[in-house]
């Protein structure tokens, strides 16, 4: 068997990276598209300025301080209930762009297959005889199920054909001069239709003629509109937009190239595992024409012969990764990130903190999956080699590429347009994307070793598991690099309102106590993304159930019962020396009870990040997140469990006790469980990495399924605990003390009307009429006062506009009865006016009164009903 024999069988199936690089391609498109609506909304009456005066108005009323992590939750909560009104129409004008772009999508691919048989004026070819037998010995020999149409092409000088279809019907055309060649030249013949059938098999079809639409729709959806837009409008902001959409235009271009040359590539190594080694299909490939230069190629529909001819010869080397694919990759990921942040978080989720948190989601697996494939294929194209280089290398080049497609997106280049600096991201936020990315490129590379053949679905279940692993880590690290807050320390004991100082203790011991407190804020918020723990046992259980046998997962929890002994023995050892060296001043402080919980986490995370250094063997990217969360759990149920009931023991808190044994508060075994789990498995990430080059020495596997389960089941009650904290925190205002729930009290503090729609008879001869508006600010004091700033209210009535608008804010008092509020004594001075068609003043007069409204107000939202007008308002401020 020759070496390229045994690397195809090794391989199994030949992949494509057709589906990878149509995914991009459609998010770019996409998320290109729907920003383009968002801005042509802007052009549109007087949106602008009803944008800018929603930002002013929906601020929040104060600037949050690093220690007021809830308070700044609060008013991001409030800001984004206020600007609903606004960035929902928003949304409406994104998404209508983007239901565009399908439609002309879907036009031109049911398009193609009638106007490719009407340009070449093709006919139906009548298979009779030995050419049909060949014809489905040829299909059955490439495994395509369903026989294609055959077409005649019209060209008698040419030897080519052609596949091409839509949904389930394929076509197939053959020249006539090939037709010829099935009697004079069969071996010519046979590679050129085992070519084209192994376009037709698969999604080959599907996704070239879907790129070819897709590229068109966005020529034309996206281009038309701006260059009008230039044409007409003639402002800088207009030729910065097309300067912007010129970068992503070329990277949609290189990208649909890159398809297309990915489809001949693929059919090549398809159709030379049937043509044998002594078939044409090589000499074919190799008489044709090279490009001229590698730009040349890199606009090419057909990539290089030399290259082709090496696929035909050895078809695994398909699964090698090219030096472009991770900066490919990661360029088209940077570009889609940011033009999807600002569509999702201007106007898709009204949640703040998850909106941010949605598009990390979104691009978490689109970093992780191209990664993990890359050192899959690496690593089963080198078996038995360690390289821990090309990992790396994988991680590195689809960071850079991810930071580079950042600085081009549309979104960005609008907004740095006023300025000459490009916004680079924080240090370490690069150096957490490249470990993060290194950690992915490893444990890839560590499953692939279990397999000597791989089956087909081994890859998939691989990659999803990874992806899932890490798609909350990666989703968490974009929020926080999206607010440029990657380097957000505090310390907790500054934080907190409360003395924690430690009285009557040696310097060394207030130190360690204030470090032990320290936080880095992403990995603290983190804490409440519930299903960020449980999703860590993917790590271990995907690898242990499709092989079943080949991981010592034994050794693993071997070390995690260590790491968790050793911690006991040190929670034990530090608990009596603070009850032996310290006085009771000391030890009876608040400050003390806080920095020794603090210090046992620290040693807990310690211990974690033990455990992974000291790890040995084979497989440690697989058996490290097991044996670290095992330490991880049993170290916090000794902490939370043990360590309190040693301390009641001995006395050391100095507090009188009723007995030994308390339940601990739940949110603090929520917090302290998710803390030293989730700091134990980014540290022991790092040890990991450290320790990749070491040298393994060959062990036994032992182990099985139903212990790894069980820590699994562990981390699913962990996410499960922390449900109700995450709820909190990432959907209501989480804010003490300033939200008032019912009644009067409900009422106090400023709100902005989300809807307000009325009718109203100014005049007999007119008749009733509709109005409405949005944007009008009541602000209730507990003085008892009331200030009304009212935006115009229009009505659009038998194809008159009617505007009626308010000489500035109106004053009055009001007071609360039962579920009404009534007005009174209207300060002087303000009138309204009714114009109509734009003539001023058509009627008017002075505001005296205003009807009691029927209120109901729970938390944030209030809704004012009287004869005729119904209010929807969103609060902005509460009192102060």
């Amino acid at each position: 068997m020759t070496l390229a024999e045994e690397r195809t069988r090794r391989t199994g199936p030949i992949p494509t990276g057709m589906v990878t690089l149509f995914l991009l391609l459609t998010a770019t498109v996409c998320a290109t598209v729907g920003l383009l609506g968002m801005l042509a909304w802007l052009t549109v009456g007087d949106h602008v300025g009803d944008m800018v005066a929603a930002y002013e108005r929906c601020a929040p009323p104060t600037t949050a301080t690093d220690e007021s992590l809830f308070e700044a939750n609060d008013a991001a909560h409030r800001s984004v209930n206020c600007l609903a009104s606004i960035t929902g129409q928003q949304a409406a004008w994104a998404l209508y762009a983007v239901l565009l772009l399908a439609a002309v999508a879907l036009c031109f691919y049911l398009a193609y297959p009638r106007l490719l048989i009407r340009r070449h004026r093709l006919v139906l070819l009548r298979e009779q005889g030995d050419l049909a037998a060949y014809l489905a010995e040829l299909r059955d020999l490439v495994g395509l199920r369903r026989a294609p149409v055959y077409l005649l092409g019209s060209r008698s000088g040419t030897m080519d054909a052609l596949t091409f279809g839509a949904f389930r019907r394929r076509y197939v055309v053959l020249d006539a001069g090939l037709l010829r060649a099935y009697t004079l030249d069969r071996a010519r013949f046979r590679a050129v239709v085992l070519h084209e059938l192994a376009h037709a098999r698969g999604q080959d079809v599907h996704l070239t003629y879907l790129t070819k639409s897709l590229w068109w729709a966005f020529v034309l959806v996206a281009w038309v509109p701006v260059l009008v837009q230039v044409a007409v409008l003639r402002s800088w902001w207009a030729l910065i937009t097309v300067a912007g959409l010129a970068v992503v235009t070329a990277l949609v271009l290189l990208t649909r190239n890159a398809i297309l040359r990915e489809r001949e590539v693929h059919a090549d190594g398809v159709a030379a595992r049937h043509d044998g080694p002594d078939g044409m299909l090589g000499d074919l490939v190799s008489a044709e024409p090279r490009p001229a230069s590698r730009w040349r190629l890199l606009l090419a529909h057909h990539p290089d012969p030399a290259w082709r001819r090496r696929v035909i010869d050895d078809p695994a080397l398909l699964l090698r990764p090219r030096w472009w694919e991770m900066p490919a990759a990661g360029l088209a990921v940077g570009v889609i990130a940011p033009n999807l942040w600002f569509v999702i978080v201007s106007s898709l989720v009204s949640v703040p903190g998850l909106n941010s948190l949605v598009v990390g989601w979104l691009i978490g697996p689109a970093l992780a999956v191209p990664v993990a494939v890359a050192s899959w294929r690496t690593a089963v194209l080198t078996p038995g080699r360690r390289a821990v280089r090309v990992p790396l290398t994988h991680a590195v080049c689809l960071a850079a590429g991810f930071i580079v497609g950042q600085q081009v997106a549309l979104r960005v280049l609008i907004q740095i347009s006023t300025r000459t600096d490009l916004e680079w991201p924080h240090p370490a936020s690069v150096l957490l994307l490249v470990a993060g990315l290194a950690v992915v490129a490893l444990w890839a590379s560590t499953v692939s070793t279990a397999f000597d053949h791989p089956p087909r679905w081994v890859l998939p279940v691989v990659v999803a598991g990874v992806a899932g692993a890490l798609w909350p880590w990666l989703a968490s690290w974009w929020v926080w690099t999206d607010v440029d807050r990657v380097g957000w320390w505090v310390f907790l004991d500054q934080a907190s309102s409360y003395d924690l100082t430690i009285p009557d203790v040696p310097g060394w011991v207030s130190a360690l106590a204030h470090w032990t407190q320290v936080r880095y804020v992403p990995l603290h918020m983190a804490t409440w993304i519930p299903f960020i723990v449980p999703l860590l046992a993917l790590l271990w259980l995907v690898p242990i159930l499709i092989t079943r046998s080949v991981f010592d997962t034994r050794r693993a929890l071997r070390a995690g019962v260590i790491g968790a002994a050793a911690f006991t023995v040190a929670a034990v050892v530090v608990v009596v020396a603070a009850r032996l060296w310290l006085s009771g001043q000391a030890r009876g402080s608040d400050g003390f009870r806080v920095g020794l919980h603090f210090t046992l986490v620290a040693v807990a995370v310690v211990a974690q990040v033990g455990v992974a250094v000291g790890l040995r063997g084979p497989h440690r990217a697989v058996l490290t997140p097991l044996a670290v969360v095992t330490t991880g759990l049993l170290s916090t149920v000794v902490l939370l469990f043990g360590v309190d009931t040693l301390g009641r023991a001995v006395d050391v808190w100095r507090r009188p006790t009723r007995s030994l044994f308390a339940w601990p508060d739940l949110d603090l075994v929520v917090e302290t469980l998710n803390q030293v789990v989730l700091t134990g498995a980014v540290l022991s990430a790092f040890g990991v990495l450290v320790a990749a080059g070491r040298k393994s020495a060959q062990v036994a596997p032992r182990g099985g399924v139903v212990f790894p389960a069980l820590v699994a089941v562990g981390a699913v009650a962990v996410g499960v605990l922390t449900v109700p904290s995450a709820y909190r925190t990432w959907v209501t205002s989480t804010a003490t003390g300033v939200q008032p729930v019912t009644g009067a009290e409900c009422l106090l503090g400023t709100w902005v009307e989300v809807d307000r729609t009325s009718v109203m008879t100014l005049s007999t001869e007119v008749g009733p009429m509709r109005f409405q508006s949005s944007g009008s600010v009541q602000a209730f004091d507990s003085d008892g006062t009331v200030v009304l700033s009212l935006t115009p209210i229009r009505s659009d009535h038998n194809g008159h506009i009617a505007l009626m608008t308010y000489s500035g804010a109106v004053t009055a008092d009001y007071h609360v009865d039962g579920a009404q509020i009534r007005y009174d004594n209207i300060r002087p001075g303000t009138t309204w006016s009714v114009s109509v068609d734009d003539h001023p003043a058509v009627l008017t007069g002075p505001v005296t009164t205003f009807t009691p409204d029927a209120f109901t107000c729970t938390n944030n939202t209030m809704t004012q009903t009287g004869t005729g007008y119904t209010i929807t308002l969103t609060r902005t401020a509460h009192p102060n």
